[in-house]
């Protein structure tokens, strides 16, 4: 299946489908489309539209598909047609709470791949320094901070203090906007130090691994 594969025409998808808010506890259960017309097998009107299938590239995530004429979509997709009445064409659909069970279109918008999909992240399976963009430099023992901008990794220095590197990161990331369009900041008061650097902090780590 392409996710880029134009979508049918939107009288074709308003003639089959019915949008219905998908309240958290339907998470999973309801794809946030349901029938209009009765289909071939188990799908009959009201019925939700649509199944969950892993996503190839994300293991641990499951996209809702909905076979349209012998065709599959992406069902947010779908829905965002549907909905602002625009094909989103050779652009992905974000879900802004990187839930891609959430499909109510509050949390869909228009990403390209390569900006906001890739900055929509949080902490990478292989961070263990609990702030994200800071990593432990066993060379130099200083906690090293970094930035990923338009799919391209910027340096932004070494540090003693992981809070500093951690609000450091933060910066780049006001400066260059990325929180506009999803990239998470650290929560620095989870992160406290009394190091010289940084006088509200009540412990400086000493021991990287901790």
């Amino acid at each position: 299946m392409t996710n880029c594969r134009p979508l049918p025409p939107f009288e074709r998808l308003n003639e089959l489908f019915e949008i219905v808010y998908i309240p958290k506890d339907k998470y999973g259960k309801w794809s946030g489309l349901v029938w209009k017309v009765n289909r071939r097998g188990k799908s009959k009107t009201n019925h939700v539209a649509g199944y969950r299938r892993v996503n190839k590239s994300a293991n641990n995530r499951a996209d809702w598909i909905v076979k349209i004429d012998g065709i599959s979509y992406l069902t947010s997709r779908v829905l965002y047609f549907l909905t602002a009445n625009v094909d989103p064409g050779i652009y992905q659909i974000d879900h802004i709470d990187r839930n891609s069970d959430n499909n109510n279109f509050t949390n869909l918008r228009l990403a390209s791949h390569n900006y906001i999909q890739n900055n929509n992240k949080g902490f990478p399976s292989t961070n263990t320094s609990g702030a994200i963009g800071v990593c432990w430099d066993k060379k130099r023992k200083k906690w090293q901070t970094q930035i990923r901008e338009y799919g391209n990794r910027r340096y932004l220095g070494l540090f003693s203090c992981k809070r500093k590197a951690a609000f450091v990161y933060n910066q780049a990331v006001l400066t260059a906007g990325l929180d506009k369009v999803g990239k998470k900041l650290n929560d620095l008061a989870r992160l406290p130090c009394t190091c010289a650097e940084c006088s509200i902090l009540t412990q400086c780590p000493s021991d990287p691994a901790e």
